[in-house]
């Protein structure tokens, strides 16, 4: 851009030269000719010629050159036509010359000048313009940057809803993995839970890693760094990281790790794998770390309804059903008997002179025998059978699809461990024997809502017979019921 100001300056930094020289010049001209008129008085004048020099060399180093050009050529023009007149006109077209010549010499530096001052605007704009290009650039960098946390955001809050939707801790596991995959997209996810002690893989998403059984990765260097700091781990290089050993063929090479965290201790990691290096950004342990988190709180609260469940279904002595549920999942069971023409047997197992034990020895001998009683008629179920605390001292157990023959010999095997464990697990010499009635539909009752009736009524032979055995539903229950 053109400044007046400063072109001035730099016009009269020219001028001041040009002008400096004119006048030494001129002076030297006059000096040359007042010589040549008056030749008695140059020895008095000799000495303003230095002066004249200096100045010259002062104001402009041209001006001495053309000083002495001035001084040889007077005398050689006067000499030539012995008229001081024509040395005179010699010297006036010598100060033309030199005027013309610094003259253009002027312009010719103010056009480069002009020019160089052109080109450096010129390279100045745009390098401005390339500042403003590179700091749009960053700025919608920079946007693109906020769009897609506010995306992750809006994910998260998604994803926290969705995990909130389940309270079983198998499909919280699930749904973890897979939102997890979504949010990462070509990549492997998997979700480790620690399950007695050890890390047990719980889900997996994304794309499978190559020549990587994922079951193997659950005690793996990188689950127990986790599990030792309690804090996320980002590794860009599998290969290269220090802090862990060189191992073979890996199906990835680099990870993001986070701990799940409940009730203060590392329950489970989540890991993201990249099957490249550097797959990973700054925030992308930070997202798995909040994933990990809204995870632990969804897990915490299926735990949390698993107890609450249990404590409301399951006995908490005996560890068997209650009551109420035991009658559910019975009446299931007769249904299902019902609809495909199957059997059921029911077995109700009495405690023998339980009351007497209680009275004896204490209540508190009595919750252990009722305990460890219950914990042998569990140890004798298939993972279908049913048992429950019906009342007190008894035990109710449903065995679907089992016939009169099988449940005999499962209420036989309960009997006879019970007379065996139960003395040696917390009794010592004191004898625990059990009585328990058998009932099974269709071979001994028609109808299924008889079977308690049935069950029931062998109980009581069983008792009147002697106690400790087992005894099979033959007879109208009518005839025996208490």
């Amino acid at each position: 851009m053109f400044d007046f100001s400063t072109e001035t300056l730099r016009f009269r930094s020219n001028l001041t030269p040009l002008v400096g020289g004119t006048i030494t010049i001129s002076l030297m001209l006059l000096l040359g000719v007042y010589v040549l008129k008056n030749p008695t008085d140059t020895l008095m004048v000799l000495p303003i010629f230095p002066a004249l020099v200096v100045l010259g060399t002062t104001l402009n180093g041209a001006a001495i050159g053309w000083g002495a050009l001035l001084l040889g050529t007077l005398p050689f023009l006067y000499r030539s036509f012995g008229d001081w007149h024509i040395g005179l006109v010699g010297g006036v077209i010598v100060l033309e010359m030199y005027i013309g010549l610094k003259g253009a010499q002027f312009l010719s530096e103010m056009v480069r000048r002009r020019h160089r001052d052109r080109v450096l605007e010129r390279n100045a704009l745009s390098e401005e313009i390339n500042l403003l290009r590179e700091a749009g650039e960053k700025e919608e960098s920079r946007v693109q940057a906020l769009e897609e946390k506010g995306r992750r955001f809006r994910r998260l809050g998604e994803i926290a809803g969705r995990l909130g939707e389940s309270l079983e801790e198998q499909e919280v596991c699930r749904r973890i993995a897979d939102d997890t995959g979504r949010l990462f997209a070509g990549k492997f996810v998997a979700l480790f839970m620690k399950k007695r002690g050890r890390f047990l893989l719980q889900a997996t998403a994304g794309v499978p890693l190559e020549n990587t059984e994922p079951e193997g990765l659950a005690e793996d260097e990188f689950n127990q760094i986790v599990l030792r700091t309690g804090v996320g781990v980002t590794v860009a290089d599998v290969r290269r990281d220090f802090r862990f050993r060189a191992e073979g063929k890996r199906g990835f090479l680099s990870l993001v790790a986070a701990p799940v965290i409940c009730e203060g201790a590392v329950e489970g990691v989540l890991r993201v794998h990249g099957i490249k290096p550097d797959a990973f950004q700054t925030d992308d342990l930070r997202l798995v770390t909040h994933i990990a988190q809204l995870g632990s709180v969804a897990i915490q609260n299926a735990r949390l309804f698993s107890k609450t469940e249990e404590m409301a279904m399951i006995d908490g002595l005996t560890k068997l059903a209650k009551r109420w549920y035991f009658n559910d999942r019975f009446q299931d069971e007769c249904q299902r008997a019902l609809r495909y023409r199957g059997k059921i047997s029911l077995l109700i197992t009495d405690i023998d002179k339980f009351k007497s034990l209680n009275d004896n020895y204490g209540h508190l001998f009595g919750d252990k025998v009722l305990a460890t009683v219950a914990a042998v008629v569990k140890e004798e179920l298939r993972a279908i059978d049913i048992a429950g605390r019906w009342g007190g001292e008894e035990f109710a157990i449903v065995l679907p699809n089992m016939d009169r023959r099988g449940a005999c010999e499962a209420a036989e095997r309960i009997r006879g461990k019970v007379e065996r464990e139960v003395v040696r697990r917390v009794a010592g010499d004191k004898p625990v024997t059990v009585s328990i009635g058998v009932a099974t539909f269709p071979d001994d009752i028609r109808r299924t809502d008889r079977l308690f009736d049935a069950a029931d009524a062998a109980l009581y032979k069983a008792k009147a017979e002697g106690r400790n055995r087992v005894v099979v539903s033959g007879e109208d229950p009518s005839r025996g019921k208490r």
